[in-house]
């Protein structure tokens, strides 16, 4: 079995996104903005494209009200809280659905997505320390699928996953890659063909899936404790 868990149809990303209707030439930029983000890890651009006209349009529709005493720009929020969640949303759907063409998928959510993935099994919501450990240790492969406004740093069910014992499939991230060794302790994926190619693979060999998640846990063990990084913290201050 491959499982999930998270956010993967939210009411406030989709119903956010599509109560921006602007003008047909700023809405079909937008979307092309968020189809191009949806199919890249590692590098989140969206903000970058968002020029004056452009928030002007969607504050007509949309407007909102930036902290007076905070740092978020007009940019920066529609950025993260409207477009980078529906370009996430986009990505874990057609992940999911080449996924569970050929798999049986279960996802792990608030709402059912059977609407939009019918081939899923929807596992509904679960405890995240009741029930979650049990979900990454009994499923052969777990995926993580990066919110693309994550820029730097390992997400919390990454580790969540590793940590458990589980096997974990994640997109493409810098940091994983200085923390763990690819193809030994965890693997990521580069496309949703690869993860589809990938994930094959590692159902068919199951060997080589127990080898890496034990190696993941062991090295967790060994290094990423809290104890570790409260050590680390210390010898950056007194240095």
């Amino acid at each position: 079995m491959i499982s999930t868990s998270g956010h993967l149809i939210s009411k406030f990303p989709e119903v956010r996104f599509h109560r921006t209707r602007i003008f047909k030439y700023s809405k079909g930029y937008l979307d092309a903005m968020v189809n191009a983000q949806a199919n890249i890890d590692g590098h989140f651009f969206l903000e970058d494209f968002l020029n004056p006209s452009l928030i002007a349009a969607m504050e007509k529709v949309y407007p909102i009200t930036p902290n007076s005493d905070g740092a978020e720009t007009p940019a920066y929020i529609y950025s993260q809280y409207f477009l980078g969640r529906r370009a996430t949303a986009i990505s874990r759907q057609n992940i999911l659905k080449k996924l569970s063409d050929s798999f049986h998928v279960t996802v792990y959510t608030h709402e059912n997505c059977q609407a939009v993935l019918p081939n899923v099994l929807y596992g509904g919501k679960i405890d995240y320390y009741n029930d979650m450990p049990t979900v990454f240790q009994r499923s052969r492969i777990n995926l993580n699928i990066t919110l693309k406004t994550i820029q730097t740093g390992i997400p919390l069910r990454a580790w969540d996953i590793l940590g458990c014992g589980g096997f974990l499939l994640s997109n493409l991230q810098q940091e994983p890659c200085e923390y763990f060794v690819p193809g030994e302790d965890f693997v990521y994926y580069e496309s949703t063909d690869d993860a589809v190619e990938k994930a094959a693979y590692f159902l068919s060999h199951e060997n080589e899936r127990i080898e890496i998640a034990h190696n993941a846990v062991e090295k967790i063990a060994a290094y990423h404790t809290y104890n570790h990084r409260v050590e680390e913290m210390f010898e950056i201050i007194n240095s």
